[in-house]
């Protein structure tokens, strides 16, 4: 059974005790090793700037791994929105990510409109897959 599947079947079981309607203490551990693999994870956190006059964008994100974090920016032109740009600093640092051989990565943005629509669209892959 792959790790997804597992921890797909682990979440779906009750995690109430029925006699106390307190968290099982198998859920607690599972909880915490997980939130525990999370934070030791690579993470990639982005930003941008958008100029609507001129249509440019200017990029910036971040790698943070056991090693320590590196930074890179970059600027970017025929850029149509603060989502589009939003969305332009992710795929860098992704693409950066790749390039240092990091395989998983958890990435953050502080752009509640791309967190939805990256959301949505992985909702939609699961339901497809």
């Amino acid at each position: 059974m792959s790790s997804s599947n597992y921890f797909r079947s682990w979440i779906d079981r009750p995690h109430l005790d029925p006699n106390t309607r307190l968290l099982t203490e198998e859920y607690q551990r599972g909880i915490t090793e997980f939130m525990g693999l999370v934070h030791r994870q690579p993470e990639a956190k982005t930003d941008a700037a958008w100029a609507e006059t001129t249509r440019t964008a200017g990029l910036g994100w971040a790698i943070k791994t056991a090693r320590g974090t590196q930074r890179f920016s970059s600027s970017t032109t025929f850029v149509t929105s603060p989502l589009m740009a939003e969305s332009l600093a992710m795929r860098e640092a992704i693409k950066k990510s790749k390039e240092l051989g990091i395989r998983r990565l958890r990435c953050e943005s502080d752009s509640s409109q791309l967190i939805k629509a990256l959301s949505h669209l992985l909702n939609l892959w699961r339901f497809m897959a």
